[in-house]
């Protein structure tokens, strides 16, 4: 992501995922690949949800299609020194097609250029389901295991938009530092790059809360402002794992339609009608005092709108009303009344 699409919706998701008392750890880039796939063939009300929370809105299909090109050709590089791998970034994005879905031309040509496409059976849901977690384990290392849960796929299913992102690093021995009342910072680059870890530590008496919405507000300043300098630092080896379905989430910060099996409409995808039925993510993290070994993967789960049974007639008996007990055979009616206050 470009600067201007990324803040926005790194803060917001980070406020709906993040429990307090919880560890957490996630991929905004790996999220936003893999909604970014389903965007691009989104129209109407649909597309207008998704571009209010991806920050998107001003961009053309073509814009969209430069970015997730410039994501994948930044996100994939290797450093070696003296034959040593010391930095690996890779990212990669995969599109599994049902037989029965009819692409659209000019989506199925652009996802062409953004991803691997394999058309697939979905009637045999587990086998595919194997296939799609076993090209996330291989290509992060095997930190993502079982992407896709048991069911997280059926029959119905149409379409699975996967983003897979992997990085592994060694430390580079210098450090930036900055400090204020309220955080201290500090900047852990990698070899070969721009790339570092950066630890924000609160203040002691400052809850993490206060100082995570503290360093949001402020990141650009404390940015310019860090720093080399002499650093004594004590950080602990950790591993984290984490991952959930993330509809309920992304329907809070609001997306409605895209997950609604009679509104969504993504009808620059295929003639099928379909909606977004799961968005699964899992992210994965390893810091020794070696470096860093990070992955991230995300499933956007598409289903058939067909598929759906019709659309449940509502009706609420909130107002004065006839009722019999009959006889559907005959019609004959045993018992007939109205009701006209069911208080009384």
């Amino acid at each position: 992501m470009r600067p201007t699409q990324m803040p926005d919706f790194l803060l917001r998701m980070h406020r709906a995922l993040a429990a307090p008392g919880k560890n957490f750890f996630f991929s905004p880039t790996s999220i936003w690949s893999a909604l970014a796939l389903a965007l691009y063939g989104a129209r109407g009300q649909t597309k207008g949800q998704l571009d209010a929370l991806m920050g998107t809105g001003a961009l053309s299909r073509e814009g969209l299609l430069d970015i997730l090109t410039e994501l994948s050709v930044k996100l994939n590089t290797t450093v070696v020194v003296e034959n040593e791998p010391k930095l690996e970034m890779r990212l990669a994005n995969k599109a599994y097609l049902a037989r029965s879905l009819n692409p659209a031309i000019a989506y199925l040509a652009a996802l062409s250029k953004l991803a691997g496409v394999e058309v697939v059976d979905f009637a045999a849901a587990q086998v595919v389901r194997e296939e799609i977690n076993k090209w996330v384990a291989e290509l992060t290392n095997e930190m993502i295991q079982n992407l896709i849960p048991e069911n997280g796929i059926s029959p119905a299913t149409l379409l699975v938009l996967v983003n897979a992102i992997y990085f592994k690093a060694k430390w580079e021995k210098r450090f930036e530092a900055y400090q204020d009342q309220v955080v201290t910072v500090v900047f852990l680059p990698y070899y070969g790059g721009t790339t570092g870890f950066l630890g924000i530590l609160p203040a002691p008496g400052v809850e993490l809360e206060e100082a995570e919405e503290y360093f949001f507000n402020h990141a650009s300043s404390i940015m310019a402002e860090m720093r080399s300098r002499a650093v004594h630092l004590y950080l602990p080896r950790f591993n984290l794992n984490w991952g959930m379905n993330l509809v309920f989430a992304l329907k809070g910060l609001g997306i409605e339609d895209a997950f609604n099996s009679y509104r969504a409409d993504f009808s620059g995808i295929a003639q099928n009608r379909m909606y977004i039925s799961d968005v699964i993510h899992k992210a994965a993290l390893r810091v020794d005092e070696a470096g860093s070994e990070a992955a991230a993967a995300t499933a956007v789960v598409m289903r058939s709108m067909e598929a759906i049974s019709e659309r449940p007639l509502e009706v609420k008996f909130n107002r004065p009303f006839l009722f019999a007990i009959m006889d559907a055979l005959s019609n004959e009616l045993y018992f007939l009344g109205r009701l006209i206050n069911p208080a009384e």
